[in-house]
């Protein structure tokens, strides 16, 4: 809702930024995902009250909201003759319906996500997953990348067992899967 000031003004564009925002190490990257225009030249009178919406489909590639991973709408109006305006909103983007699946089912074996997990490595997004009943002294940890396509959901996952006397060891195995999406 853009909202009118003390006199009128002249707007010449509303344009929305969705803005991904990525804290590795303590280093924070900003990146521009789309630009939305909203509205083009506009006059808003004094105290006047509008509505602008709009419609945007995200992206299916966008990684998922986390601990390293953010984002924000950006509004920013383009006033004719006058200082600039900017508005700021955090958005989260929730796991796709395939990939809530897959976490819904590691809860129900027991593993919790990490709070360090969603951090995006070099070739996707890390998901990461630890154990707290039955298999708490069997598995250390879970770790897995998900790539969506068009059938479903492949995984490429890691697991980090306890093993060689006492459980003192720990021993790495890898694999891929795939699940299909039943509709």
């Amino acid at each position: 809702m853009t909202e009118g000031g003390t006199v009128e003004q002249h707007i010449n564009k509303i344009d929305v930024e969705l803005r991904l925002t990525l804290n590795h190490n303590g280093q924070v990257q900003t990146k521009t995902v789309a630009t939305i225009p909203v509205a083009s030249a506009l006059v808003i009178q004094a105290g006047e009250k509008k509505v602008l919406p709009f419609t945007y489909e995200l992206p299916k590639s966008l990684p998922v909201s986390g601990h390293s991973v953010h984002y924000t709408f950006v509004t920013r109006l383009d006033i004719a003759g006058g200082v600039d305006h900017l508005d700021e909103d955090a958005v989260r983007i929730l796991p796709p319906l395939p990939l809530e699946k897959i976490f819904v089912a590691f809860e129900k074996l027991g593993f919790r996500e990490k709070a360090t997990s969603r951090k995006l490595k070099p070739y996707g997004q890390e998901f990461e997953w630890f154990p707290t009943e039955q298999f708490k002294n069997i598995v250390q940890e879970i770790e897995f990348f998900a790539s969506l396509e068009e059938e479903g959901v492949r995984l490429l996952l890691e697991v980090d067992v306890y093993a060689g006397a006492f459980g003192l060891q720990e021993k790495e195995l890898k694999r891929e899967f795939f699940s299909y999406i039943q509709n």
